[in-house]
């Protein structure tokens, strides 16, 4: 399971994270319900630790982002 860091450069949205019912289906399939959500933008950065789902529930712009993944494997 991999940590997932996002540090946006332009625009803004609404993210949500650990939305109870994303599923396997894509995002825009389901009704959102639940979950932690916030508004970020430029300069920010999110932190999305192994395991917990997420997506992007609202876009007011065009986004850049930088993505930086992180798997932990264990020592021999």
């Amino acid at each position: 399971m991999k940590t997932i860091i996002r540090r946006i450069l332009c625009g803004k949205q609404r993210a949500v994270s650990d939305p109870p019912n994303l599923g396997a289906t894509p995002s825009f399939f389901v009704t959102q319900v639940g979950g932690d959500t916030q508004e970020i933008g430029p300069g920010d950065v999110v932190v999305l630790p192994p395991g917990v789902t997420h997506r992007f529930s609202v876009l007011h712009s065009p986004m850049s982002y930088i993505v930086y993944r992180f798997e932990v494997m264990p020592s021999p």
